[in-house]
């Protein structure tokens, strides 16, 4: 028998929203803009014998990162570094293997905020304002926020130098970098040589990328009006579950919605690793360019932000305390795109 406390437990909270529009108008890359750390990204291509290369080789080609171990945060403030990478460019970094609800965390974001999120411990011996977090009502986390591109964060002003003298107190971090230069002639491997020549173990990572081809697939006919129980099939989908309907228990039971379609292929793309979001951008304008070259019913792409991040949407705090949500999902035809945005939910906890 099940206690009468876990029955009664509520699913955690989370917040969806959707957008509509035409695809001319593109507005849907500015919801992309808005989440700037990104691990999975996937791709449902409907009725398609064969992936033109130019999709699968967007997020393949010059999209390496780098993990570098034992970091001081002192070093993503020295002015050197900031110049040449944070002011040129496009840089985003994160701290791995930290738990956003019980370590300290902290993150880059591309215009340039180096965002904290400590423990009640680490913030009061660290010495530097912040804010409470917004899910902790007794104030067990802080987020510090530290603008690198301020014309008055500079050596020998006041701020700065107190900032790299607290910084140098924390512990140091395993970091993620990727670091997109201003320009085609300039390698994206400068930011490894850089952290490499201060003696630094670094390791350029590459994208994981799957494919998959799926055989008789009843698909459901994409209109605005269905649009969560077309997102659930998609998740299904990209689950490989059973989408037969077949099973003999009820409760394993999924009906593909109607409309459907029955389609002979149906591609399913799939990378893993640590992208910015001009780097999504460049995967969505080719998918539309393949809308227009080739008659298809719709394609969908799906990006999926990383949990122990500091902040999700914008600048706006992230937390994995129950979900840690914060992904979306696009998809497109030849005349509409619908943006079905998921994120944490904003109740604060005791």
């Amino acid at each position: 028998m099940l206690s009468p406390e876990i029955w009664n437990f509520k699913a955690p909270d989370s917040l969806v929203k959707v957008e509509k529009g035409n695809i001319v108008n593109n507005n849907c890359f500015n919801t992309i803009q808005k989440l700037h750390h990104n691990h999975l990204v996937s791709v449902v291509l409907p009725d398609t014998l064969r992936v033109p290369q130019n999709i699968c080789e967007t997020l393949k080609n010059d999209c390496e990162y780098y993990k570098i171990s034992n970091v001081g945060l002192d070093e993503l403030v020295n002015i050197n570094f900031i110049n040449a990478f944070v002011r040129k460019g496009i840089f985003i970094s994160l701290s791995i293997n930290e738990r956003i609800d019980c370590d300290d965390c902290m993150c880059i974001t591309p215009n340039g905020f180096l965002l904290l999120s400590l423990t009640k411990e680490t913030y009061e011996s660290l010495g530097l304002e912040g804010t409470p977090s917004h899910y902790y009502n007794t104030k067990q986390r802080y987020v510090v926020s530290i603008n690198l591109l301020s014309n008055h964060f500079k050596p020998g002003k006041k701020n700065y130098d107190r900032t790299k003298d607290r910084l140098l107190t924390l512990k140091k971090m395993t970091l993620l970098i990727n670091w997109e230069p201003p320009h085609l002639d300039i390698c994206p491997s400068s930011v490894a040589k850089y952290f490499d020549d201060l003696k630094f173990d670094v390791q350029v990572c590459l994208p994981d990328f799957q494919m998959r081809t799926n055989y008789t697939i009843k698909v459901p006919n994409f209109t605005m009006d269905n649009i969560h129980e077309f997102v659930e099939w998609l998740g299904m989908f990209s689950l490989e579950s059973d989408l037969g309907g077949g099973g003999e228990s009820y409760l394993s039971t999924y009906e593909t919605p109607q409309p459907y379609q029955e389609y002979g292929q149906v591609k399913f793309l799939q990378w893993r690793g640590f992208f910015s979001s001009q780097q999504i951008n460049k995967l969505l304008e080719v998918l539309i360019s393949h809308l227009k070259d080739e008659e298809k019913p719709w394609i969908s792409l799906y990006v999926q932000g990383f949990s122990d991040v500091v902040v999700g949407w914008d600048l706006q705090e992230h937390h994995y305390y129950t979900n840690g949500d914060n992904g979306y999902v696009i998809v497109l035809n030849s005349e509409d795109y619908m943006v079905y945005q998921h994120m944490c939910s904003k109740k604060s906890y005791k």
